[in-house]
Parts: structure tokens; sequence; C-alpha cells
């Protein structure tokens, strides 16, 4: 009989837990599922595949891009 009663505590501690991670993990949107944002001033730039490390942009509109191609 004892040992069904610490396999009932030992289910009952693990409910227990895995709610909190549940409820926690709602808390803090990891699940959470990011729309994709049509830009409608975005240009397709040529030899930048990778993406870019730092954009700078100027008062005029000009924007310095730094990036590392491979």
């Amino acid at each position: 009989m004892g040992a069904l009663l610490k396999l009932t505590i030992i289910g009952v501690l693990l409910a227990a837990l895995g709610e909190r991670l549940v409820q926690f993990s709602h808390r803090i949107n990891l699940f959470r599922e990011i729309a994709p944002v049509d830009l409608p001033n975005c240009q397709l730039l040529k030899g930048i595949e990778y993406g870019a490390e730092d954009i700078e942009i100027l008062p005029n509109g000009l924007a310095f891009i730094s990036s590392v191609s491979t």
C-alpha cells in the first residue's frame, strides 16, 4: 500500500508541475505565432543575401548597411 501512495503523490506533484509550466508558457507567449508583415517601402538589394548586421538611417533618408558576405 505504501508504494501505491508514493506513486499517487508523485503523479499529483508531476501534474501540478506540468500545469504550472503550461500557465507560465501562456504568460510569456512561448508558443505564439508571429504574423508576417508586408512593408510597402522595402526594396530588395542585390548582393545582400544574408541580411544586414547594422543599418544606420540618416535624416535625409540615406541608409548605411553593414553586412557580411561569404
